[in-house]
Parts: structure tokens; sequence; C-alpha cells
């Protein structure tokens, strides 16, 4: 005998969005795989994990990800704190009704971009310019000590 859960049981555009993801997700992931892992992306327990830190390449990738899925533009977004401590970037998808059956979500796990976010907001001014001139350093290749002080007059 078949249970009928209508919680879980999509209905309309979800099932068709469901259907395309489900068909699709694991050759998403292979194209992918040096810069995420988990997959599908429709429940926190299989959100999509970005290994991506910068967070411009990373938000690029969930929305080149929901491209290779053929998921239509989100009706909305929203950031999930997990009970498990990790962080969520969840999109939505609605389809013409308004049940919770016509609706699909796809979830990411953003934790280790959304770290580096904040670490980057709390550094002091002086770690930044060090920083800063750090980079100038490498990009001039005067990396060794000898070099040290003629950028840093």
């Amino acid at each position: 005998m078949k249970e009928n859960n209508k919680k879980t049981e999509k209905t309309g555009i979800a099932k068709l969005l469901e259907t395309s993801v489900m068909l699709s997700w694991e050759f998403v992931l292979e194209n992918n795989r040096d810069k995420l892992r988990g997959g599908p992306g429709l429940t926190q327990e299989t959100a999509w994990e970005i290994l991506e830190t910068s967070s411009p390449e990373a938000v690029e990738l969930e929305y080149d990800v929901m491209r290779e899925l053929s998921l239509p533009r989100a009706h909305g977004q929203k950031l999930v704190s997990g009970e498990d401590g990790r962080t969520y970037d969840v999109h939505e998808f609605c389809g013409e009704g308004k049940g919770e059956s016509d609706k699909l979500q796809m979830w990411f796990d953003i934790t280790a971009y959304w770290e580096n976010l904040g670490k980057k907001k709390t550094q002091t001014k002086r770690e930044r310019k060090r920083e800063r001139k750090e980079k100038v350093r490498r990009i001039k290749g005067l990396t060794d000590e000898g070099n040290r002080g003629i950028l840093e007059t």
C-alpha cells in the first residue's frame, strides 16, 4: 500500500523541477568536483557544500549549479543557521500554487566562505594594510628580506 505524505510529495512545477534535479545532479557534481560536494541540494541534509572560500566565486558557483540543473530564477532566498552549526543559503522556487507542495528549495552549505567573510570583516586596519603590502611584494617578486624596506617606506 502506497503512503500518501502530502508534506514531501511535490506537485506542479515543483515536481518537474525536482525530477530535473534528480536526473542531473550527479553530472553537475562530477563537473565541479574540485569546487563542491554533496547534492542534490533538495534538503538541508543533501545540501551542496561549497568548497570555495572567496565570496564572489562561491556565490557565482551557486548560480552556476542552479543554471546547470536547469532551474529557473528563484523567487526567494534566505540564510539559515543549522542546528549543526553550519550556515546555509536556501533558494526557493514556487509554482503557481500557494501550498508547500508547489515549492522547491535548493540548499547550499556556505559555511566555508561565510566564515572566511567574517574573518575579513574582523581584520584590523593594520592587518589589512600588511596583507595588501604582501600582495604587492608577491606581484613584484620582492619577497626576500633584502627588498623589504623598499615597499615599506
